[in-house]
């Protein structure tokens, strides 16, 4: 909410929206409705998925509405790599790797763990190239070689030069705005989903902010309306809600990522499905977290596997901390060699710049830093070191490969190792077409779509690194084309 909308200008704003646990069944007469603007198809959010629906609808002459509700567009994609995962790209073809659909849909599917549908991960995999494609023929710019992501079969990723920002949104918004059938609205939020007696969605109502004043509007999508509206990662309390361990963890995802246009979607009769999946990320590296000693700042105990996945050690943060009731995230504690055993040399300098990383003469000295107990923690080290030199972790089942020391050698370094999220698994349930489903007739709502984010079920329980890319290109690709096809036949 606008911090300068009073409590009871929402409250007057809400009735006016008719939000209401009756708000699926609303019934509009069509010759009583008087529209504030009439266009052939609105797309709600101007990231990646928005965007590529709304330069497809447009050059293929459809009168085509963005609306944003912040300020400035992009939202998510502005502020990420953007690389994506697609298979049989020219870069892979240059450097002779051999890549399928199905390869890349079982990689997808194993991160799910099986979660996800598989008709969905095939999807996005068949049209990978072609969506591509797409966006490189109106600017987008990447470097002409594939790398290895963990997860991957095969090298697959292509990146962006100069990153997601430079690189594919800024050159995709400059040929969007270049186009004469656009329309942008900033600071307009989507609220109801309008829809006429037979169930149609005919247009939607929004609430416009305009400096210290705000008012609702009607828009008519005459052929459709394409929510790409991104997650929710920074909807503190609908999150909450839905996984009652990240109340208190910060997200890396845009200011705006609420879950307000979601609400919206599921009034509609909109299936939410898994809205309590969500991923996790680090401000350090997976693969050298694994040559420290993990600590719980209240118990002074170690709890986890160190070298575990991204999610499984999330979750284990998250548990250690809600069992022990504290708010304090835990530390890694590394010896001298455990710091000499980063890959990059350069890491090690720059933690010390930004002070991630903290330096003691011995393990008292960190105790005395962190009010730890110091005969715990002696215990725990000990121990450590017993299972490195074993190779044996009879408590977590911790892999020690040979660069994995005990920790023994002054000075002492520790990190606090604190989880953010970054990606919602949740949203509403889409066919491959990228129709939401009706959750009571399990049907396609009639002229309403969804892609990206927005959508839920098609990762699973974590999605595969450099996959959300794709899954935006070609499910706001694929929206764009179902709507231009049916609106040139009608």
């Amino acid at each position: 909410m606008n911090k300068n909308i009073t409590r009871r200008d929402f409250l007057k704003t809400t009735a006016i929206l008719g939000v209401s646990s009756t708000l699926n069944a609303v019934d509009l007469d069509l010759k009583s409705i008087l529209w504030d603007e009439e266009v052939d198809v609105i797309v709600v959010g101007s990231g990646l998925a928005g965007t590529v629906s709304s330069i497809y609808c447009a050059q293929n002459g459809l009168k085509t509405l963005m609306i944003e509700k912040s300020r400035q567009i992009g939202g998510s994609s502005m502020l990420s790599t953007l690389e994506m995962s697609i298979v049989n790209s020219p870069m892979q073809r240059k450097a002779n790797i051999v890549d399928f659909p199905e390869l890349l849909a079982k990689d997808m599917n194993k991160a799910g763990r099986g979660l996800n549908q598989y008709e969905h991960s095939l999807n996005i995999a068949k049209n990978s190239t072609r969506a591509m494609e797409f966006i490189v023929n109106k600017g987008a710019n990447f470097y002409q070689k594939v790398k290895w992501e963990k997860g991957h079969s095969v090298a697959r990723t292509i990146c962006p030069v100069d990153g997601g920002a430079r690189g594919v949104m800024q050159p995709l918004h400059k040929h969007l705005f270049s186009l004469n059938e656009v329309s942008l609205h900033v600071k307009t939020q989507a609220r109801t989903i309008l829809k006429d007696n037979t169930g149609k969605v005919i247009g939607i109502e929004v609430l416009k902010y305009d400096k210290k004043s705000f008012k609702t509007y009607r828009y008519k999508a005459k052929a459709g309306i394409i929510y790409a509206t991104g997650g929710y990662s920074r909807d503190q309390s609908f999150r909450t809600i839905q996984n009652p361990l990240v109340k208190y963890i910060s997200s890396t995802t845009h200011k705006e990522s609420k879950a307000d246009a979601l609400k919206y979607l599921i009034q509609a009769g909109a299936i939410p499905v898994h809205l309590s999946l969500m991923r996790f990320a680090f401000s350090i590296p997976m693969d050298i977290m694994k040559y420290g000693c993990m600590l719980n700042l209240k118990t002074s105990s170690r709890f986890v596997d160190e070298g575990s996945s991204r999610q499984e050690l999330a979750k284990a943060i998250l548990m250690s901390m809600s069992e022990n009731n504290t708010k304090k995230y835990p530390i890694i504690v590394y010896d001298t060699n455990g710091v000499n055993s980063f890959a990059d040399n350069g890491l090690l300098k720059q933690y010390f710049k930004t002070k991630i990383i903290k330096k003691f003469s011995s393990i008292k000295e960190i105790c005395k830093h962190y009010a730890l107990n110091e005969n715990k923690v002696a215990k725990e080290i000990i121990t450590y070191n017993r299972f490195v030199k074993s190779g044996i972790d009879k408590k977590f089942n911790k892999f020690f490969s040979s660069n994995i020391k005990d920790i023994n050698k002054a000075p002492y370094y520790t990190i606090t190792i604190k989880p953010k999220l970054n990606y919602t698994q949740g949203g509403v349930f889409i066919d491959t077409k990228a129709r939401v489903i009706d959750l009571l007739s399990n049907r396609p709502i009639e002229n309403l779509y969804a892609a990206g984010e927005a959508t839920g079920g098609i990762h699973g329980y974590s999605r595969l690194i450099s996959c959300s890319t794709p899954d935006c290109l070609v499910y706001g690709l694929i929206a764009a084309e179902e709507i231009v096809k049916k609106f040139k036949m009608q």
